[in-house]
């Protein structure tokens, strides 16, 4: 069987594998569509994408709209009446005119198990919500975002220490693989579209460099996952004394191992556990709108800060460390400072950030950074105005 053209539309680094993949397959690649050159660095040099230089060097004509719905697009693409046309992160909405041009359909490599995480950032989103597994989907284009029939899918386990860059790359390893067998098994008739289960869809909405700022009244794990998914797009940030530090590494703190945050003080008579709802956290000499309640182990549920314990007063009362219920517990505060990291309390714990950015400098390892600088205790990291939340 004699295979037809195939126009590819993509735009980033994940892309090009992708087309590479289909020019050594031996198919036709008659026109690469990509997006406009855009600005980099400081000096706002245009600079193009990937999936453009790849095409240059292989001597593929390239085409790079302002809008896809401009005429010429679809007259283009229709003077070459191809097979297919395969979508790989180009990075814009398929007008219905140009998908319903390729005889056998467009084809769109998704970075998802979908229909898990639908739209812009799947990758980063399976960090960011913590999977254990993530995958890349070939489907059929229909007009509406990720929603079209599923044609193959392949499955990776995310590790721990991945980020979205580096879950970028093993998706980019196994895909092109899937999608040079989703077309042949198209042409061959061995492939049958299987309808999404739209009850099971979730969404992974196009990230903005502005939403990299750490919320400290998070939990920790979900600062970490945070961190990670945004490693190296957008990055993660807060503001200590007013400067900003990109926080690139972090480790989570177990409670047992957050002295400080924990206020655990054992007494050899008798021991129990005290928590104070929140929000709001409470200030000042202990005073405030929060309501104490005492909690026994099989009482505290998930939604029940760390468990905190005290000594007894003779009446039987716990008796919480001076200044406890103020300053101690403010998510976002400097709790320590050790050679390798910066112990930060958060929502439930605390984290230890160990590769950071300071303002106007390179990434750097906390113990290369405290070298020079002095970072005190007790400081409260936040955004500019120092709120915590950044809501």
């Amino acid at each position: 069987m004699t295979s037809g053209p195939v126009v590819f539309m993509g735009t980033p680094a994940f892309s090009v594998p992708f087309l590479d993949a289909i020019l050594i397959s031996g198919r036709e690649i008659a026109l690469v569509i990509t997006q406009p050159d855009k600005p980099k660095g400081r000096g706002q040099k245009l600079m193009p994408p990937p999936v453009k230089e790849f095409a240059i060097t292989h001597n593929i004509p390239v085409l790079q709209p302002q809008k896809l719905s401009e005429p010429f697009i679809a007259d283009a693409i229709k003077e070459i009446n191809p097979e297919f046309i395969v979508v790989v992160a180009y990075g814009k909405i398929i007008p219905s005119v140009i998908l319903k041009i390729p005889s056998r359909g467009c084809i769109n490599v998704h970075a998802s198990i979908l229909p898990e995480f639908r739209g812009a950032s799947p990758i980063q989103w399976a960090i960011i919500k913590g999977c254990n597994v993530s995958g890349v989907t070939t489907m059929l284009m229909d007009e509406t975002l990720d929603t079209g029939d599923m044609l193959l899918q392949e499955t990776l386990a995310v590790e721990r220490t991945d980020t979205a860059g580096s879950l970028s790359l093993k998706l980019a390893e196994i895909g092109p693989a899937i999608l040079i067998k989703t077309l042949a098994g198209l042409e061959t008739g061995e492939i049958v579209p299987v309808k999404q289960d739209h009850t099971k869809a979730s969404y992974a909405p196009l990230i903005k460099k502005e939403d990299g700022i750490i919320k400290w009244n998070d939990s920790s794990e979900n600062i970490y996952n945070k961190i990670h998914g945004f490693d190296p797009w957008p990055g993660t940030y807060t503001y200590y004394k007013g400067k900003r530090w990109g926080i690139w590494k972090a480790e989570v703190i177990p409670a047992n191992e957050n002295s400080e945050q924990k206020q655990e003080v054992r007494s050899k008579k008798q021991e129990i556990s005290i928590t104070t709802e929140i929000p709001p956290p409470l200030t000042g000499e202990g005073q405030g709108g929060g309501e104490q309640r005492l909690f026994s182990e099989n009482q505290r549920d998930k939604n029940v800060p760390p468990i905190l314990n005290f000594d007894m007063d003779r009446r039987g009362f716990p008796t919480p460390p001076e200044g406890f219920l103020g300053e101690r517990f403010k998510q976002g505060k400097i709790i320590d400072v050790q050679a390798n990291g910066i112990i930060v309390s958060t929502g439930d714990c605390a984290i230890k950030l160990t590769e950071i950015q300071p303002e106007g400098k390179r990434r750097m390892r906390v113990e290369e950074y405290l070298r020079g600088h002095k970072v005190e205790k007790g400081v409260v990291l936040g955004d500019e105005t120092g709120n915590i939340d950044s809501d």
